[in-house]
């Protein structure tokens, strides 16, 4: 959706009223076409919920091949562009793939905790890949999701940025977990995981 994706943004970048879009969006996420998401720790309906293109090849397709049709069809698209930006696309999409491999691993209770609400949390330029939280028991998750290769160093780093950020999140009274699920990780451990540990919930 380039970028836009409050109703206000998409609504000031197609020059729309505000009547109009509110319509359309309902009509395109009552097919599934667009979701809504909102931070993990708020109600179904807050002002900061997001809209995102729900089927993965649907995004790719306006992502990269609707902005270059001309060019495409002339046989003078530039494929190396789009890999330089491909890592990107596939960031998202496995952040969509490691939400599913926790849910099935809390299904199996492998988690140190046993949540029934994950999602992304972010608030203005603060974001974390994914809560999950046990609020009955104050017991939370806080994850980060990486396409790419870490090594001990930098998921050190990565695990000290997430016990910063979630001093954001209002969960003073939770027992907070924190992990990372990577392409490949150069150390796992119960809560840092990659590619190699998804075999456990096939």
């Amino acid at each position: 959706m380039h970028g836009k994706n409050t109703s206000k943004e998409v609504r000031e970048y197609i020059k729309a009223k505000h009547s109009d879009i509110t319509q359309y969006l309902k009509n395109l996420m009552e097919t599934g076409f667009v979701v809504k998401k909102v931070p993990v720790t708020e109600n179904e309906r807050p002002k900061r919920g997001r809209c995102f293109i729900g089927d993965t090849f649907v995004a790719f397709w306006f992502r990269y091949m609707y902005p270059n049709l001309s060019s495409n069809e002339e046989g003078i698209f530039d494929i190396e562009e789009l890999k330089k930006d491909y890592a990107n696309y596939l960031g998202t999409v496995f952040e969509g793939i490691a939400r599913q491999f926790l849910i099935e691993l809390n299904k199996r209770g492998s988690l140190p905790l046993r949540f029934s609400k994950i999602g992304g949390w972010w608030h203005k330029a603060d974001e974390i890949d994914l809560v999950a939280l046990n609020e009955r028991e104050e017991k939370a998750l806080i994850v980060e999701v990486k396409w790419r290769e870490l090594g001990k160093n930098e998921t050190s780093k990565i695990l000290e940025d997430l016990r910063e950020k979630a001093e954001l999140i209002e969960l003073e009274d939770y027992v907070v977990y924190w992990g990372i699920v990577a392409r490949k990780v150069s150390e796992r451990s119960e809560l840092v995981g990659d590619l190699r540990d998804f075999s456990r919930v096939v």
